[in-house]
Order: C-alpha cells, then structure tokens, then sequence
C-alpha cells in the first residue's frame, strides 16, 4: 500500500560534530550544465580546515557535542565581524557555504509558490541570488562594513561587487528581537532581493511585505478571514495606515515594522473589540500570523488556484518562520507520480478544510440535538451555538460563559457544551469524511478493491488520515481547550468554528 500523507514530524535539538556539518565547507555554485539541476557542490578546503579546527576547540572546552547549532554560527558571526582579518575572512567563507544552501532553498520555495503559472522554475532565480563561488576571501572593512577582497599579495581591495550571501550576513542582526535564525533570515533576505522582485514583476507577480499586505487587503480578502482576524487587519489599519499616511513619501521605501507605541495603541483597539491578547510580542506574532494568510490569498488571486500548502509555519514561542512537513513521502509515490505534485498539496491543504467545516457543521448539529434528549439540559440547548462562540470566538473561560448564558455554573456549563467531547466527534467525522474524499479523488490511483479486501491496507490508510489531521488540527485544538489559564483560541480548529458560527448567525438574523 502506497502512502500517501507522510509520518508526523517529531521536534529534536540537533547538535553540531565536524563529521555532519559539510555545510560549513560546501558551497553551493551555479553550474547550469549541472544535469540539469543548475548548480552543483564544491567543497572548499580553505573553509574545512578553519572548521575543523572550531570544533577542536569546542571539543576542547565544552565536551563532545556540548553546543549547538546556533553556538556555532554565533561563534562564526563574531569572528567574521572581529578585528582580526585572517580569521574574519576564513569565518566569513564558512557562513557563506551555509548560507548558499539556503538561497537555494528560498529560490526553490519562492518558484513552487507560483508553480501553477508554468512560466519559470528555480533554476531561473538562482544566477539572481547565487553569485558567490567562494574564490575570494572576503571581509567587511570600515565603519560602513563595505565588502573587502584580498589580492595575490594579500593586499585589501574594495570588490568590484557586492556578494548577496556576504550582503545577507552583513545584515545579520544577532539580538534581533525578532529571533530570527539566520537560515530564515536567509530566506527572508532571498525573498526581498532586489533581482528577484524585478523578475518576478515581469510575470505581474509580487513578493509584498507583511505590512504592505496589511496596507492592501481587499473586501475580498477582508472576507475570507475570522472575526478575530478582521479586527487584527482593523486595528492595524486605524493605527499604522492612519500614522503611514502622516508621514512623508519616502520614494519605494519599504514600510517598517510597527513601532512599540503603534502596538500598544493597537492592543487599546483590540479590547475594545473584546480580543485580549497580553503583550506586544504576542500581538506581533498574531499579526505575522494574518500576514502569512494575506500572503497565500494574494499568491493565490495571481496564480488562479490555491496555494498548495503554506510553505512556512509561524513558531508561536518565537515569533520565528520554520519550514512546513512535507505531506508526501516522494520516495514512495507510485501510482500518484501521474498527479502534479501541486495539485496534490492543494488538495490536501483545502480538502482538509472542507472536510473540517462539514464535519464542524454535523457535529454541532448531532451535539444540540444530543443535548435536547437529556431532559435536565433540554431547557439549555438553544444556548449551545452562543456558549461555542464565546468559548472559540472570544477565549472565554466556561465560568464566566455559564454567568454570561444564565447557565448557572461551570460545571452546568461544562456538562451542555462538553468541548472535549465535541472535538472527539468533529474529529471522528473528519477522519471520515477525509477518507472518502480521499478515495473519490485518487479513483484509479488508491486501489479500492485492495482497500475492501485487505484490513492492514485500510487500516494503514485510515492511521495515515488520523496522524495527517491530528498534526494539522486537532492536536493542537486539544491543547488549547486543556489550558486553563492565558487561554487563546487560535488554532485551525477555532478559526473554522468561529467562521461557521458567524454564517449561522447572519442567516438566523
């Protein structure tokens, strides 16, 4: 039996030791006679020896393997902006190995996020972005940290270009509040190079800043979004447009972040919109959170269908962007090798979503129907759909829905909406209803008649469903009905109720 949706991601520490670090000495160049691929690897001697030679000294000081990823390129970061040029320069060459495999990777997310165009691929972004082929040992010289090579004689030149991957260490802010690591600063700076951006113009496409996607949501996309999300877009655009628009043209200037006072200023909007969120940090978090939901309706509206999968998950604890799991395991595809892999991803991504808002619809229907055949609680079943939407919709603890709904108590109140319940059943209904559209898709490709007649087959496949939905819905919606303090409602689970209850409401006024 093929598989179709992938194991579920485990999270680990990775630690670094010399042997599984080539990253730090190989550098990814353009070749375009690279079989086809576009570059190839070269692995730098200079950069391997210096390397190795860190660890030595790690191995030294701290034990074998008792430092981490981002030990090691602090260490590298410091050293490359230290004073001393012989080691500066050689620190510079490893980070510029490591980031060459992540302009790649940028390249290759960019161009799959408007595959369905047809029009280009990565190798058509790469000679933008991955100019370096490691030749020159370079520093950056002077107050105004301006890209330095050293010639035969060891003599300090100005170069006659800026390199990208040393243009995107340069920029590197260590102590960022943003937290950013630098392979997702990589992408982000990959992302907004100039080069690309012109490119991509060409083709009407547009890579847009999260605040420049804030300044232009549409009523369409304005409608696409929950409550909570709507009055996020709102307050930004009381605040930061209002003050935007007081300030003057500054040419192409990209819009900058919002400011501390902008976000205090938003989170008085936001609660007297009756959205409580706790901190600054947190509103700048949920902002990014709208933001990538911007990003993939304008990718979409451009390329006529949905984005396949978002191609970056937002870490709440970091406010950091990290890549997506894969859905599908390439090694064991199949019969599915006949299927673009877009449109697969899409279909996965947006049946997941069809299947989750029906499954929400007949689940709340079964829930108040269940509720009206127990005589003590019959009375209470027409406060059923408020009792959700105050709970998913506005975080409110059950006690305080049970004083709000004249339920009178937490435990009464606990015992009419039962969320745990109710998330078991949406979830039962979704493995469900996900199997057969599943099975009606792929017709041809998932064979049916091995399904009927082999129970390890059908049972391999429902286990892969279930892990597939539970790591994209409801594990996350089960931690957040357990929190009892601090409680946000923000996972997918809450979006789509709360979208559901909003339409129930505007057809029962």
């Amino acid at each position: 039996m093929m598989r179709i949706i992938g194991e579920q991601q485990t999270t680990k520490t990775t630690m670094v030791d010399a042997s599984g670090s080539s990253k730090y000495w190989t550098m990814l160049i353009i070749d375009p006679a690279s079989q086809g691929k576009g570059y190839r690897y070269q692995s730098l001697s200079k950069a391997q020896s210096f390397f190795q030679n860190l660890i030595t000294q790690f191995n030294t000081s701290r034990g074998i393997l008792e430092y981490s990823e981002a030990d090691i390129q602090n260490c590298l970061l410091l050293q490359f902006r230290g004073k001393d040029d012989k080691v500066s320069r050689l620190a510079g060459l490893c980070l510029r190995c490591y980031v060459s495999h992540f302009i790649l990777e940028a390249c290759k997310k960019l161009a799959s996020q408007f595959a369905a165009s047809g029009r280009f691929t990565y190798r058509d972004l790469l000679p933008l972005a991955l100019d370096d082929d490691g030749k020159k040992l370079i520093i950056l010289h002077g107050e105004a940290q301006i890209q330095h090579t050293f010639n035969e004689k060891g003599e300090i030149r100005r170069g006659s270009y800026d390199v990208f991957g040393v243009e995107i260490l340069r920029t590197y802010n260590l102590n960022s509040e943003s937290k950013l690591s630098l392979r997702n600063w990589t992408h982000l700076q990959t992302k907004q190079h100039p080069q690309i951006k012109k490119f991509l113009s060409q083709f009407g496409l547009k890579v847009l800043s999260d605040w420049a996607l804030f300044n232009k949501v549409g009523k369409q996309q304005f409608e696409q979004l929950s409550k909570r999300d709507r009055d996020l877009v709102e307050s930004f655009h009381t605040v930061y447009r209002r003050d935007r628009r007081l300030q003057p043209r500054n040419g192409t200037r990209r819009a900058p972040d919002p400011t501390e006072v902008q976000l205090r200023e938003m989170l008085c909007f936001l609660q007297k919109k009756g959205v409580n969120i706790n901190s600054i940090n947190k509103l700048m978090i949920e902002l990014k959170r709208v933001a990538k939901l911007l990003q993939d309706y304008d990718i979409w509206s451009r390329r006529g269908s949905p984005l396949a999968e978002a191609l970056e998950n937002l870490n709440p604890e970091t406010g950091d962007y990290f890549e997506s799991p894969k859905l599908i395991d390439n090694s064991q595809l199949g019969g599915l090798e006949r299927i673009e892999q877009n449109e697969l991803y899409g279909f996965l991504h947006w049946g997941m979503i069809e299947v989750l808002d029906q499954a929400i619809e007949q689940g709340l229907q079964k829930h108040i129907a269940s509720v009206k055949k127990r005589p003590r609680y019959a009375p209470l079943a027409k406060k059923v759909i408020s009792g959700f939407r105050l709970l998913y919709c506005q975080g409110m603890s059950l006690g305080k829905i049970a004083e709000a709904l004249g339920m009178g108590n937490q435990s009464k109140a606990s015992r009419v909406l039962e969320p745990r319940q109710l998330l078991s059943k949406i979830r039962s209904l979704s493995v469900e209803k996900f199997y057969r559209l599943l099975l009606d898709k792929f017709q041809g490709f998932i064979e049916q008649e091995e399904l009927a007649t082999n129970r390890d087959a059908l049972n391999n496949l429902n286990q892969e469903i279930e892990f597939f939905l539970d790591d994209k819905i409801f594990e996350e919606a089960a931690a957040e009905i357990s929190t009892s303090k601090n409680r946000s409602m923000n996972s997918l689970y809450a979006q789509r109720i709360c979208c559901y209850l909003e339409k129930l409401e505007k057809t029962n006024d």
